[in-house]
């Protein structure tokens, strides 16, 4: 009986299919050399592979393999020459075990680092046998990142995140700290390596507590320092209802005994027939110096619309917050025109000799926009777009200013998210997470090629 049992067992290996060991195919910048995330490749019958943050894919098509294949390569931002039937992609013969180079031109003025939310940043390269990075949180997507310096490092926030056993499995912000500055290189591949606060389980829990029905997000985040040195790191939270309504809006400051925000005050509440107040501190800041030598933190979106002085004490108190005269929405482009601002970020550029800001614009939901001034306050000028997604939304950029003024570049980073795009096909882990971009600023006057 034993025999037979063994017999059997010879049989069924020997029938069984083979394991198909995939071909790693390598997408990176012609110019460069620089591996491309986000890319994707896709053969003639619809299967559909997505570059991870090494650039990599891993094709193990079991039909495709040992024959020449047709990829068509579609790249936000990155491309290939059309041939005369106007089709854009490489025709490569894929073999087990080997690995295909595929070059792509740049042709948008701002880099595409790589992804930095979600899980698999190197899943491709994982199927084609690199080790693995780091344990995965569970958490698969996530909205509007802040970042701010705290500490000895980085502390980084998120709106409403998803988790691999439910969508937008939470509703009461998200955190995690990294070193200053998270990526000491701004260049691929990134790998955050956020150490997040996790529950009993090992998945991201909320860090807010909420104030009400419905999600509760905190913006506006700051660190500011009080009289006698110490620092506080605070923001506006805000409770929502329906789509993105707040009900109830407060200051509040995270506690790093308990890990968690603790409200300070409720500013404004619905209920109490007040009306919302016009100006509040809920979103990006730069800190500046008035020609008196009074030191400020301006708020706006992106150029500033409300003043607080320089600390602790005058950011809670709501009689210290002063109304600044936002300037001209409308930003003169560059070669003529105008663009009108909204949302986005100023920072001070040493480098540049000029405050300059990254900003979006009214129902251009997948472009980033760059212009400079003299003064926070503008009037801005020289605006160019230098960012955009082909049917996809890139909303909430946020600069990391922690590279300092004198950087040649500008390193940010929004939420891609097919949210206002029209019904796109989702992008494989990509979808509601955070990306990267590196933005040269002698790549401004640079001429590339049409998309």
């Amino acid at each position: 009986m034993k025999a037979v049992f063994l017999s059997l067992l010879t049989l069924a290996a020997a029938v069984s299919p083979a394991v198909v060991v995939p071909c790693r195919i390598r997408v990176v910048e012609k110019e460069s050399g620089w591996p491309v995330p986000l890319v994707q490749l896709v053969t003639v019958n619809g299967i559909r592979f997505v570059t991870d943050n090494a650039g990599v894919v891993a094709m193990g098509e079991p039909d495709l393999m040992d024959r020449e294949v047709w990829f068509s390569v579609e790249g936000q931002g990155y491309g290939v020459p059309k041939d005369g039937f106007g089709n854009a992609g490489v025709r490569l013969t894929p073999r087990p075990g080997a690995t295909r180079t595929i070059e792509v031109t740049r042709n948008v003025r701002a880099r595409r680092l790589g992804r930095i939310g979600g899980s698999g940043l190197f899943a491709e390269s994982e199927k084609c046998g690199d080790p693995p990075r780091g344990a995965e949180s569970g958490e698969v997507g996530r909205d509007s990142v802040q970042c701010q310096p705290y500490g000895d490092g980085l502390f980084w926030l998120w709106g409403d995140t998803s988790l691999a056993n439910y969508p937008l499995g939470v509703f009461n912000v998200t955190a995690a700290r990294t070193p200053n500055p998270a990526f000491p290189r701004p260049e691929p591949p990134v790998d955050p390596g956020y150490r997040g606060f996790l529950d009993a389980r090992g998945r991201p829990r909320g860090v807010m507590p909420p104030q009400g029905k419905g999600p509760v997000w905190i913006f506006g985040l700051v660190n500011v320092r009080d009289r006698a040195g110490a620092e506080h790191l605070g923001g506006v939270w805000s409770q929502i209802r329906g789509f993105c309504q707040p009900y109830r809006i407060g200051l509040c400051e995270w506690n790093p005994e308990k890990e968690r925000f603790a409200v300070l005050d409720t500013i404004w509440n619905e209920a109490s027939g007040a009306p919302r107040p016009e100006r509040v501190p809920d979103v990006n800041h730069v800190r500046w110096t008035d020609p008196e030598g009074k030191r400020w933190i301006l708020f706006g979106a992106p150029y500033p619309r409300l003043r607080i002085p320089d600390s602790y004490e005058a950011w809670r108190d709501t009689n210290a917050w002063e109304t600044v005269h936002c300037p001209e929405r409308r930003i003169a482009k560059r070669g003529g025109g105008h663009v009108e601002s909204r949302g986005g970020q100023v920072v001070w550029s040493a480098c540049r000799g000029k405050w300059v800001s990254l900003f979006h614009v009214p129902l251009d939901f997948g472009a980033v926009w760059y212009a400079e001034a003299d003064a926070p306050t503008g009037p801005w000028r020289n605006a160019v777009k230098v960012l955009d997604h082909d049917n996809y939304t890139f909303y909430n950029v946020v600069i990391h200013a922690e590279y300092g003024p004198d950087a040649p570049y500008l390193v940010f980073e929004g939420t891609y998210t097919r949210l206002f795009a029209q019904k796109p096909v989702p992008t494989a882990r990509y979808d509601y997470t955070q990306v990267l971009y590196r933005l040269d600023f002698a790549d401004l006057d640079r001429k590339f090629p049409a998309r």
